[in-house]
C-alpha cells in the first residue's frame, strides 16, 4: 500500500518539475503533503478511538481509490515511446553518476531515520505520558504541521544558499532533537514543541533533498525518482522493522540513538559525494 502511495506522488513530482522546473514546485509538492499528513494522522486516530482500526483502514483505502479514480480521468500526460534499449541506458547513466548513487543513497539513510521514528510517535505519546489513541494522535499533529511549516521556509533558504548545505545540515538538527525529546524526560507541551520543531527541521530537508535528487541526472530524471521511490518504500519497511525491534527490546531511549546515528551517516554521504551544480541555484524557469 505505502508503495503504491509513493509511486504516484514521485510521478507527481516529476509532472510538476515538467511545467515549471523552479526548485519552489518542489517545496509546494512537499507542502501539500505536509497537509496530509497533519490530517491524516489526527483523523486516524480519533476514527480508531471511536471505531476500530478496520474503519480508519477501510477510509485510507476508499481515499486511495478516489485518488486513482481523479488520476485516470483528468491527468493526461504526454505520451512518449521509449525503447528498451533506451530504457536500460537510462538506468546506466544513473548507475555511473556518483553523485546520483550517493543522493540516493543518503535518502534510503534519511527515511530510514524519519520512518524508524514517525511509525511510532503516536505509540511514543501513548507510552510517555498514558494518553488515548485519539488524544496521543491528536498532540502527533504537530508532526505534519511542523514539516508543513518546514518545507516552505526550506525550499526557500534552498533556492537562496543552496540545497546541499540544507539536506546534510537539516537531518543532523532534526537527529540531536529527536535524541533529546527520545531520552530526556519532558513535560508534554514541551515535547509536543519539541517535536514541532524538530518536524519543521526536516520538513526543510525534505523539500531541498527532493530538489537536488530531481537535479542530479537531468536527462533521467523520471528513473532517478523511481529509484529513490524504491529505496523510499524500502526505508519505511526497514524502519518500521527495526523500530519494532529496539522498541521491544530497549525502548525509545535506543530509538533516539538509532535515528542520530542514520542522520550524521546520510549527512556525512552528502557532504563527501554528492554535488550541486551551479545550475540548481537558476530561478529561471525552462
Amino acid at each position: 500500500m505505502t508503495a503504491l502511495h509513493l509511486s504516484p506522488g514521485h510521478l507527481t513530482l516529476e509532472l510538476l518539475r515538467e511545467a515549471w522546473t523552479q526548485p519552489v514546485t518542489v517545496a509546494l509538492d512537499g507542502d501539500t503533503r505536509a497537509r496530509v499528513d497533519a490530517s491524516a494522522s489526527t483523523i486516524a486516530g480519533i476514527v480508531a478511538e471511536a471505531t476500530s482500526w478496520r474503519v480508519s483502514l477501510a477510509l485510507v483505502g476508499l481515499l486511495a481509490i478516489g485518488a486513482a479514480t481523479l488520476l485516470f480521468f483528468q491527468l493526461r500526460p504526454a505520451q512518449v515511446h521509449v525503447s528498451e534499449s533506451r530504457v536500460f541506458e537510462l538506468y546506466r547513466t544513473i548507475l555511473r553518476n556518483r553523485s546520483a548513487i550517493a543522493a540516493i543513497i543518503s535518502s534510503l539513510l534519511g527515511g530510514l531515520y524519519w520512518f524508524t521514528w514517525a511509525t511510532y510517535l503516536v505509540v511514543f505519546f501513548q507510552d510517555r505520558f498514558g494518553l488515548s489513541e485519539g488524544a496521543a494522535s491528536t498532540w502527533a499533529l504537530t508532526m505534519g504541521l511542523g514539516v508543513f511549516i518546514g518545507s516552505q521556509v526550506g525550499g526557500r533558504v534552498g533556492d537562496r544558499y543552496g540545497h546541499r548545505p540544507v539536506v546534510a545540515s537539516a537531518i543532523v538538527v532534526s537527529g540531536v532533537l529527536l535524541l533529546v525529546q527520545t531520552n530526556v524526560p519532558l513535560p508534554l507541551i514541551v515535547t509536543s514543541a519539541l517535536n514541532l520543531v524538530l518536524s519543521a527541521v526536516i520538513g526543510a530537508r525534505f523539500a531541498t533533498n527532493s530538489t537536488l535528487l530531481t537535479e542530479q541526472v537531468p536527462e533521467a530524471r523520471g528513473t532517478l525518482l523511481a529509484l529513490s521511490g524504491a529505496t523510499g518504500s524500502l526505508s519505511i519497511v526497514g524502519g518500521a522493522a527495526i523500530g519494532g525491534l529496539l522498541l521491544d527490546l530497549y525502548g525509545f531511549w535506543a530509538l533516539g540513538i538509532f535515528c542520530m546515528c542514520a542522520a550524521l551517516l546520510s549527512s556525512l554521504i552528502v557532504l563527501r559525494f554528492v554535488r550541486e551544480e551551479p545550475i540548481d541555484l537558476e530561478m529561471s524557469p525552462a
